[in-house]
């Protein structure tokens, strides 16, 4: 009961189909170092639970959820906003301890046995305005920073193969520039 469930068997309607002609698009995408707003924006502009994670050159990177934008969202200190270039240049100056401190607790992330999505409460809406529009969060301790993928040209049974080996409930569909360019759910 409120476990996905995926057939052993695939129907034989998708036999010969390719990833491209039956993932999802267009594709919601966030940024490794997205603002606030624009984090908060995504949320708003769908219902989706699975994101594929880019680089500034559209490559994929990673995925996230919603559950965890909005878990970092609900634990983001409005006191020590920093702009994608404050971030970055933090990056080379920090040691690992002062790193590992400023992480979220992974109790934060745990799994819950329901699927169920956590809402954007009002102090997640408030962040529009409290936060500056330049203020970051870096997705990069969060993210998966391995996901697998699989090509628009693959057949879907090898996606279906994925969905029902590895128990994933989102794919990134990229093309041959390593672009997300679709998902598969």
């Amino acid at each position: 009961k409120c476990i996905p469930f995926v057939e052993p068997a695939p129907p034989l309607s998708i036999s010969g189909l390719l990833a491209n002609e039956v993932m999802s698009t267009p594709l919601k995408t966030i940024h490794v170092i997205p603002t606030v707003h624009e984090v908060i924006t995504l949320l708003r502009s769908c219902k989706h639970n699975g994101f594929p994670v880019i680089d500034d050159n559209n490559k994929l990177r990673g995925m996230t959820i919603r559950n965890h934008l909005i878990t970092i969202l609900k634990f983001y200190n409005v006191k020590n906003q920093k702009t994608k270039e404050e971030i970055l240049a933090a990056d080379a100056s920090q040691d690992v301890d002062e790193v590992w401190s400023s992480l979220l607790p992974e109790e934060s992330f745990a799994v819950s046995l329901q699927s169920k999505n956590q809402p954007l409460t009002e102090t997640i809406e408030a962040l529009m305005t409290t936060c500056d529009a330049e203020s970051a969060i870096d997705l990069r301790p969060y993210m998966n920073r391995a996901p697998l993928f699989i090509s628009e040209h693959a057949p879907i049974l090898r996606a279906y193969g994925l969905v029902r080996g590895m128990g994933m409930r989102h794919i990134a569909v990229c093309n041959e520039a390593s672009e997300p360019v679709g998902m598969i759910t």
